[in-house]
């Protein structure tokens, strides 16, 4: 929290703007002592605070200081304000348009362009529910959901949640499921009817992870996926989509058709996969996944009464 008071003093200085300690100590509900306190500290650190005294008085900084050459070149506070700004506009979250805010100070002082642009739009999900999630991290309770599998099943679950993650576009919460006794990845998407319970936990199973754990968790997932290896031909139409969903190092191209050999998750999601790619594909092997898409273009005939 103390971190928190001396981000928010620091920024407003150095919007130019005046504080008045009882103002801060109103803010953040701690004594006037305390905010004195943050303001040696924030002085010891180098940072020139000044007071006046008067009803117009407080805290300030001289407008000419500025500390941003302290902490990123021109170009990565560029990065992280497009992403800060564009994840602002998804999903608006107090903390999450304070950094955009924070960011738009540093940049304005020292304009300048990035190599990149960052349009996060396709993150937008379900507002309340993702709040609903981070207040229950927050407070260490209990969340009860109505979740349904990518198979189609729907459990009651309650979860012990530890992170949210946002991955290809994705919102994801990674959890505690009590009723597995294990981790598990809840896509929000497919969450429903959910609840804070008076039931708080400890961080007896897990506590907050890193991308490094989560690289980890996602590997030990896919190895309980069984594999199979595929080749399939495309006809040059497709091209583009084909360069969309296969890595280089999987394509051969000849003058007519593409070529692809890949291993593929034994799971329905491959036949969803190449359905979308409709007549422009032929599955070369193996023969249970021939099987599998002519069984579904199959089902599909026989919703328009033409078979």
């Amino acid at each position: 929290m103390k971190i928190e008071r001396l981000m928010y003093i620091l920024v407003t200085l150095l919007s130019n703007r005046y504080l008045k300690a009882g103002d801060i100590a109103e803010k953040y509900q701690v004594s006037v002592r305390t905010i004195y306190r943050d303001i040696d500290t924030l002085s010891l650190a180098g940072i020139p605070i000044y007071s006046k005294k008067g009803t117009q008085g407080g805290f300030y900084i001289d407008e000419d200081y500025q500390l941003n050459s302290l902490l990123f070149s021109d170009m990565e506070k560029k990065i992280i304000y497009d992403l800060s700004q564009s994840l602002a506009t998804s999903y608006h979250h107090p903390k999450i348009e304070e950094l955009s805010q924070k960011m738009a100070y540093l940049v304005q002082k020292n304009p300048s362009s990035s190599p990149y642009f960052f349009d996060l739009s396709l993150w937008k999900t379900n507002q309340l529910i993702l709040t609903d999630i981070e207040k229950a991290i927050e407070n260490k309770q209990v969340l009860s959901f109505e979740y349904t599998s990518y198979k189609g099943a729907t459990t009651n679950r309650q979860v012990e949640p530890i992170n949210l993650v946002c991955k290809s576009h994705v919102w994801y919460l990674f959890a505690f499921c009590q009723l597995r006794q294990e981790e598990r990845l809840f896509r929000i998407s497919r969450i429903r009817k959910v609840q804070l319970l008076e039931e708080q936990f400890k961080n007896q199973h897990s506590s907050m992870v890193d991308k490094s754990e989560l690289d980890v968790f996602y590997h030990s997932l896919s190895e309980t996926v069984p594999m199979e290896e595929v080749s399939l031909v495309f006809n040059y139409s497709v091209k583009a989509k084909v360069y969309d969903t296969f890595l280089e190092e999987d394509i051969t191209e000849s003058e007519d058709k593409i070529y692809v050999t890949k291993k593929l998750p034994k799971e329905p999601w491959t036949v969803e996969m190449l359905m979308g790619f409709g007549g422009e594909v032929k599955v070369l092997s193996p023969d249970t996944l021939k099987n599998d898409i002519i069984a579904s273009a199959k089902n599909i005939l026989s919703q328009y009464d033409i078979m």
